[in-house]
Parts: C-alpha cells; structure tokens; sequence
C-alpha cells in the first residue's frame, strides 16, 4: 500500500475516533446510568417493594393541579431571585430571567452528576450576557440561601411531627441549627475567602514578576475581578430581600411536594412533606446523582418518609410517584423556556466590561 493511501486511512481513523468531550459525556452517562441501576436495586431490596402498592394508585386531580401551579410559582420566583442576585445587570424583564430559571432546573434534574449546573453559566452569558466567575458565585450564593432556607422551615415544623418522628426531636433540631450556622457562616464569609486568595496570588506572583499574559498572570487577574463579583449584597434590605424570595420560592417548592404526594394517594400534611422531603432535598445536591436522579431521590424520599413512620414500601412509592411527578413539571416547563428562548434570545454576546 502507498504512503499515502496508510495516511488517508489514518486520517479516516482519526475522524471516526471519539473527541475528548464526546468520551467524557458517554462515561459520565455509563457510570450515572449504573449507578441508578445500584440504587433502585438495593431500594427495592431493602423496602421489599409491593408493585401492587406502586401501581394501584388513587390520582386526585386537586392536588396534582396544585403541584402545578406551585411549581409555576417557584419558577416566577427563582427568576426573581437571580435577578435580584445579578443587580449589577440593568435589566427588569424578566423574560429572560425565567427562561434561565427553568431550563438550569430542568437540566439540573435530568443531566447526571450535577452536570446540569454548569448550564446557568452558559445561560447567563447568553441571555444576559454575565461573566463566569459572577454566574458561579451567584449560583453559589442560591445553594447557600436553599440550605438556609430548607433547615429554618424543617426546624419551624419539627415540633409539629415531633409525635411520628423516628429520631430524637433536641438531636434533629440540633442538626438543623448546625447547618443554619454552616451556611450563615459561608454566606458571610464567601468575599473575605476570595480576596483572601487573591492576597495570597499577589504575594506568590508580584505583579512585576510575572506579567499578566502569563498563566500566573491570568489567575491573578481573574481573582482580582472575582474580589469585586463576590460582592453579593449592596445592603442589608438586599439581602433581606433575597432572603425573602428564598423563602417564598421553598414554599412553593414544598406546596408542589405536599400537592404531589397527595395528589398521587399518598395521604401526608403540610408538616410533614417539610421534614420528610429533607432526604430528598439533600440528595439534589450531592455530586453523585445519577441519570435524571433515579435512585438518589428515591433514597432521600424513602429515608425522609420513613422518619416520619412511613412503611418501607410505601415510603419508596411516594420517592418513585413525587420525582416523576417532579421531572414532568420541571421538564414541561424546561421546554418550554428553551423553545422561547430559541426564538426571541439575540446572539450570545457579553453586554458586561
């Protein structure tokens, strides 16, 4: 065979070779994939699922409607509180807030391994035209806040369903109150950390030493810009303000639980879908969910249920009826702000210095 007849054939291989990014994606599938897999094989194991208990359901309309509506809600005001977190872009529509809003939550229900949260990024630069380092530190900021939030309503309704709960009322209270402080403490402290770093990359790497078109260079710079985007809060009433769209957007998101729950014949108060969707709610932001979330949000439902007296089985039911109810509404809507967004969004340009 001629030289060059062995090079094109290499060249052919070398196009048919999977990219780097293309070998990233399909392994992160296989493993989330596999490990949903796991997890609802050691579910239905440890709860001993009843198919009957799953699938003989009594839908109620009202509730499920609800759930709906709620759900609209939450995604209004997760709009709203991105807008108010990004005040350094001079926008009041909020059209593009909520297309950002409900296509990083659908994505981040769907892509495995919190792959999904890297979308608010590139969402933010194409619909507002945001830096990187203000999207990450904001969404950042937004997980804090759902911590703050989740642990002051869990902690309010603890006494309620003190009666059905299966651990020690002073020991989760006690919980509650570590992570509240946790995350005051990081809130609080997220810009001091940042400037600190970069008083520490300008002592290592003097300006003089190392000019900016250096790599060293570069991580300074981009430090030294990140010390003025950590600048989360222009005053207190911001931050109250912030705080109060957290508040309401968490009180959807639970009316939306109590709605499913019920709605799918899962009888349970308001109360109790609070402290019961703890497990749930900590297993959406771990890094090691799996494909759509199955298995990892069934687990933290049937731990959560079943604290509150839940069988087994029953407990997995509802964790299998809420998420599915949960991925339609958020997939549904997630659509629906991409195709709007694919139609009205202008070409993804920085409108920021």
């Amino acid at each position: 065979m001629s030289a060059g007849g062995r090079g094109a054939r290499r060249d052919d291989a070398l196009r048919r070779a999977p990219a780097p990014a293309r070998t990233k994606t399909i392994v992160r599938l296989v493993l989330s994939a596999g490990l949903a897999v796991v997890l609802v094989w050691a579910l239905v194991c440890f709860t001993k699922l009843d198919l009957d208990l799953l699938l003989d359901r009594s839908i109620r309309p009202g509730f499920l409607l609800t759930a709906a509506c709620s759900y609209l809600f939450v995604a209004l005001t997760r709009a709203l509180r991105f807008r108010a977190l990004h005040h350094e872009i001079p926008q009041s529509d909020m059209r593009g807030w909520f297309q950002v809003a409900v296509i990083h939550a659908a994505l981040n229900q769907i892509l495995p391994l919190r792959t999904g949260e890297a979308s608010y990024v590139y969402l933010m630069r194409r619909a507002h035209g945001c830096t990187v380092g203000r999207s990450l530190l904001v969404l950042l900021v937004s997980r804090l806040f759902d911590l703050l939030i989740v642990f002051i309503y869990c902690l309010a309704f603890l006494p309620l369903v003190s009666g059905s709960l299966g651990v020690p009322p002073g020991l989760a209270a006690g919980a509650c109150l570590g992570v509240i402080g946790a995350a005051i403490l990081m809130l609080a402290g997220l810009r001091p950390a940042v400037f600190f770093a970069y008083g520490l990359v300008k002592r290592r790497w003097p300006a003089a030493a190392h000019p900016v078109s250096g790599s060293r260079g570069r991580l300074r710079e981009r430090l030294a810009r990140l010390v003025a985007e950590a600048e989360m809060f222009r005053d207190t009433r911001h931050f109250i303000a912030v705080f109060s769209i957290s508040g309401a957007m968490w009180t959807g998101l639970f009316v939306t639980f109590f709605g499913l729950l019920n709605g799918f014949g899962f009888a349970i108060s308001l109360p109790g879908t609070v402290v019961g969707s703890i497990g749930a709610v900590l297993a959406g932001v771990l890094p090691v969910n799996a494909l759509a979330g199955i298995g990892t949000q069934e687990a933290g439902w049937t731990l959560g249920l079943m604290l509150l007296g839940f069988d087994r089985s029953e407990a997995l039911a509802a964790g299998i009826w809420s998420h599915a109810g949960l991925l339609a509404l958020s997939f549904l809507l997630g659509l629906v702000g991409y195709l709007w967004l694919t139609r009205t969004s202008p070409s993804p340009k920085s409108r920021l210095p």
